[in-house]
């Protein structure tokens, strides 16, 4: 049976596992909020490393499979035997994401493999930092015949901002051309923080973030008639999650999209 023990800044499970074969499938997140960086390791290594552990434990001849749960979820491993070459691809995951979440579809997946096995004791075992993104609340978890475990990756005292959303005011030929107002979310800092905004790779203009009630926010501009498609905004200075620090914006000739919004695609 799995044996949960606490341990920060995650836990680890530690697995005494029964001599038979077994069909264990690992739903392990990739989704942005993972890339969150703990002791130089980001939760995605976190969590790579603690699999390779599960499947190093696990008898001769059982089974594994891995799933994703990054938008889009994908199958890393597809019903293996050769265990030890399904300790080598965690170390191919991609450590760092901006992928959104999709915790259920995986989880789905990952389900429909595990009843595709030959092996009668299924395990079904997730690794996430459970953010609220994720939604695992609302998933399909097996009730029988199948043994799940969940463990939480996440770092001790989480200390991110992010930039949350941008409105886009004005009109690319108006005289005073556009304003970006740039609202920031996340735990609060006494350290000055700037917004960078990039213009074809280089940096044009840059503003200070002023406290709000509400969080905290800042304007740039764009200047008129501008023919740029696409601004890159950067939240400095970078926190435990450098990824949700940067947002492109694009500019298109009727409308105007933000690229990024939370972690997840625009739906454009």
């Amino acid at each position: 049976a799995l044996v949960l023990v606490a341990a920060a800044p995650y836990r680890v499970v530690q697995s005494n596992l029964l001599d038979r074969q077994h069909a264990l499938a690992i739903v392990l997140d990739d989704s942005m909020s993972m890339a969150a960086i703990h002791e130089g390791k980001t939760l995605i290594e976190r969590a790579a490393e603690l699999s390779t552990e599960q499947v190093k434990s696990l008898p001769e001849g059982s089974e594994v499979s891995v799933v994703l749960s990054g938008k889009p979820p994908r199958v890393w491993v597809r019903r293996r035997s050769d265990l030890e070459m399904v300790e080598t691809v965690f170390n191919e995951i991609d450590r760092r994401s901006t992928r959104g979440d999709a915790m259920c579809d995986a989880v789905q997946t990952a389900v429909e493999l595990l009843l595709a096995s030959e092996l009668p004791d299924r395990r079904l075992l997730v690794f996430s930092d459970f953010a609220e993104g994720a939604r695992a609340e609302t998933c399909e978890w097996p009730n029988r015949g199948i043994r799940v475990a969940f463990e939480t990756v996440s770092t001790p005292n989480p200390d991110n901002r992010r930039i949350a959303s941008v409105e886009v005011i004005g009109e690319r030929e108006a005289p005073d051309g556009m304003r970006l107002d740039v609202r920031i979310a996340g735990t609060s800092t006494q350290s000055q923080q700037t917004v960078r905004m990039r213009q074809k790779g280089q940096e044009t203009q840059k503003a200070s973030v002023q406290r709000t009630a509400d969080g905290a926010e800042a304007s740039l501009s764009i200047a008129p008639g501008s023919t740029d498609a696409v601004v890159e905004l950067q939240l400095d200075p970078d926190d435990v999650l450098p990824a949700d620090n940067v947002r492109g914006v694009l500019l298109g000739s009727d409308t105007v999209h933000v690229l990024l919004v939370d972690g997840d695609p625009h739906p454009d």
